[in-house]
């Protein structure tokens, strides 16, 4: 058994409340279903979100993850320089393999510059600071529930939440200029409303309130531009019905073991009106 997983089996066996003491790998180690693979079961297929999959570039999850822990307030060593100028060689790979073990994020000098800059940016914005410093601000807290309409084991891992307002943060890396306009197109498409709604559930069943959900969000490429963005309680409600849907579905696939793809034995192709310029 994996080691982390030995330990959230030793000292956690009750497995459910806030644990403030779990690091990234014994979080993503431990048991429970995370607000990732209920994305992924929205965006891909049951049969996908069982799997173990690659779906960004190693530098494009490293970067983020090096925002984040340095946004939360991380030793900045937490993010590695290290020696290297590049991803290549060999060096560069038995330092990677090595970082990953030690629950580091390790940067090329470039990439490591560039997660600098966006952090600062982040730090600028003065409600995203201000946010950031409440005195009551929790930062990476690991909350596990069992779901009262399911009875699934759910977990989260929020950015930060305050006690005292009420409000819970995540931080978005944005390909893109950050507009209303672009940011909900993203917000759809990658179900961040999906994941908005799980962590309300997950932390609210323990005792963590949640009346605004907010989106942190910097641009990747210079000049690195922010913007706030909060979820109205109507919207808040249009994703927790749809929440109350998939995790019934994800219920039965437990019972089951059904996580099949869902498609036909087969799919007859037609013409279609693209087609026409195309052939």
């Amino acid at each position: 058994m994996h080691e982390t997983k030995d330990k959230w089996l030793r000292e956690y066996k009750q497995k459910t409340g806030i644990f403030h003491n779990l690091t990234n790998n014994e979080y993503h180690d431990s048991e429970g279903i995370s607000s990732s693979f209920v994305k992924k079961w929205l965006t891909t297929t049951p049969y996908h979100a069982s799997q173990p999959s690659e779906d960004l570039s190693p530098s494009v999850v490293d970067i983020g993850s090096g925002v984040h822990a340095m946004f939360e307030g991380k030793n900045r060593k937490q993010a590695v320089i290290g020696k290297h100028k590049t991803r290549a060689g060999k060096a560069w790979a038995e330092d990677y393999q090595q970082a990953k073990e030690d629950g580091v994020v390790l940067l090329p000098e470039g990439e490591y510059a560039k997660a600098l800059q966006m952090t600062k940016a982040l730090w600028k914005h003065k409600d995203i600071r201000k946010i950031a410093r409440n005195e009551t601000t929790v930062r990476e807290a690991s909350v596990y529930t069992i779901d009262k309409k399911t009875g699934l084991l759910l977990k989260a891992r929020p950015d930060l939440y305050t006690t005292d307002k009420g409000i819970i943060l995540d931080v978005k890396t944005f390909g893109k200029i950050p507009t209303e306009k672009n940011f909900f197109r993203q917000f759809v498409d990658l179900q961040y409303g999906i994941q908005a709604a799980f962590y309300k559930r997950v932390c609210e069943q323990e005792g963590i309130q949640c009346i605004y959900f907010a989106f942190a969000v910097v641009e990747k490429k210079a000049p690195h531009s922010t913007n706030l963005f909060l979820m109205s309680q109507e919207l808040m409600r249009i994703y927790a019905e749809r929440l109350d849907d998939v995790l019934e579905q994800i219920k039965e696939a437990k019972a089951t073991g059904d996580y099949s793809t869902g498609w036909p034995s087969f799919t007859m192709l037609h013409p279609q009106e693209w087609m026409e310029n195309q052939i």
